[in-house]
């Protein structure tokens, strides 16, 4: 009887043991956060980037050029004007592409491939990368506003400007609400766009540009 109930203890350590193992030490081999089989996200990579050099008031300096962008204007708030520059520089680390040149010498469309921020600790990812038209993604965190008054957009892409800022609207974003008080950053400068902001922005910003009450009649809502 003595027997049994040792082997039977014995065989309830091994068992909490082997319990222990598989959920706080097997997930950090499977799904590690720091050093085994972690994976690049790239699906589709800018193929001949201008590299960025430097951001200043909205301007970017890439390839001994200044590229202003089209279809926005960048607030003079000091707050959001420095938020605007932050996420610009996050959005062009790995530089830019010209989308159009809406007229001779600019202003311009671009292209960027930001990095994503996977904040989750055990996620197997080491880095995810997509791409994204720069300008509705500026517009979109709530960072500039809609400016038509600077070339001749096209009605496609003036839609999606306005679905842009029509969802920074919404979500209340940047100029349109309070950026500082929300738990989870939209980006870091140290680690790139949220994901929980950025997976599905495309998609929504596209979304928007269909949705019928997003005009450009005057708002009071953003800040100067």
């Amino acid at each position: 009887m003595k027997r049994i109930k040792q082997r039977l203890v014995l065989a309830l350590v091994l068992l909490g043991a082997i319990g222990l193992f598989g959920y706080f030490i097997l997930p950090k081999f499977l799904f590690p956060s720091g050093v085994w089989h972690r994976r690049e996200i790239r699906d589709n990579p800018l193929k001949s980037p201008l590299t960025v050099a430097s951001v200043e008031n909205g301007v970017l300096h890439a390839n001994q050029h200044e590229f202003k962008l089209a279809g926005l204007d960048i607030p003079k708030d000091p707050v959001i004007a420095r938020q605007a520059n932050e996420l610009l520089k996050v959005a062009t680390a790995q530089g830019v592409e010209v989308i159009r040149e809406i007229a001779p010498g600019g202003p311009y469309i671009l292209r960027c491939e930001p990095r994503i921020w996977h904040w989750c600790g055990d996620d197997p990812v080491a880095a995810h990368f997509e791409q994204f038209n720069l300008n509705d993604l500026l517009i979109a965190y709530g960072f500039a506003t809609v400016d038509l008054t600077g070339g001749s957009l096209s009605d496609p892409e003036r839609k999606r400007l306005e679905g842009a800022q029509g969802y920074a609207k919404e979500m209340h974003q940047g100029v349109w609400g309070n950026l500082e008080e929300e738990e989870h950053y939209p980006f870091r400068g140290e680690y790139g766009l949220n994901i929980d902001y950025a997976l599905d922005l495309n998609g929504m910003i596209e979304m928007y540009a269909t949705l019928p009450g997003f005009s450009m009649a005057p708002t009071n809502a953003a800040r100067p």
